[in-house]
């Protein structure tokens, strides 16, 4: 066992150690992202394998990413799909998008992945004004507060049997589903669990997940559209 780490931490270095090979790519964003000064918020290794295979699974042929970042996730969805998926990632910060594009040159996926400038709902809101097609794979991954608003934008960019995803969906602090008032990001987080458990038009569940160093225990929403 590895010291005086959480029982939590040891499953989690458990999984990514057998269950959680990270690809070339994601790893050349990965330390690409390190060398770059990005803050380590990119989702571990057991929530990559976790998104690439219900990426695989699902085989979409037009994929949304809300939240860019260096681009980390957006490669482990890329490893998934097949060449003619068109994969569209959404990144509000300038730096970041150039950071992102170099990782996924070096990675070799330029023709297939798109990374759009700008904040997300306005990108959403013009895909939905311009009659964009649907997607048939939605993950969010971006500014917590904004959880709900990204959550009935992407339910407008899908079809029936899109699946959805969204990360991050047990806040860090406080007591579990009564979040401090002040605490914006947990407020948020909450809110788009509840509208993920009683929206008709979707089908949820919400999967444990191990994150950060000290093993804390977070959770990947899943959503299927009816």
């Amino acid at each position: 066992m590895i010291g005086s780490q959480s029982r939590n931490s040891q499953v989690k270095d458990y999984i990514c150690h057998h269950f959680a090979a990270e690809p070339y790519s994601a790893r050349l964003a990965r330390e690409g992202s390190d060398a770059k000064g990005l803050k380590n918020i990119h989702v571990p290794e057991n929530v990559g394998k976790m998104i690439q295979l219900l990426t695989q699974l699902k085989a979409p042929k037009r994929l949304l990413e809300v939240g860019t970042l260096g681009a980390y996730s957006t490669l482990w969805m890329a490893e998934a799909v097949d060449p003619e998926c068109k994969l569209i990632t959404l990144e509000a910060d300038e730096a970041h998008a150039a950071i992102a594009r170099d990782h996924i040159e070096r990675a070799g996926f330029t023709d297939q992945i798109e990374v759009r400038l700008g904040f997300a709902e306005s990108s959403m809101r013009a895909m939905i004004a311009t009659n964009e097609p649907p997607f048939d794979l939605i993950f969010i991954d971006a500014d917590k507060e904004n959880y709900p608003l990204y959550l009935e934008l992407a339910i407008q960019l899908s079809q029936s049997g899109t699946l959805i995803l969204c990360d991050n969906m047990i806040p860090k602090h406080g007591e579990i589903g009564a979040p401090d008032p002040s605490d914006l990001e947990a407020v948020a987080i909450y809110s788009c669990n509840q509208q993920l458990a009683h929206h008709p038009r979707l089908d949820v569940t919400l999967f444990p997940t191990i994150v950060g160093d000290k093993g804390r225990l977070d959770a990947l929403g899943v959503a299927l559209v009816k």
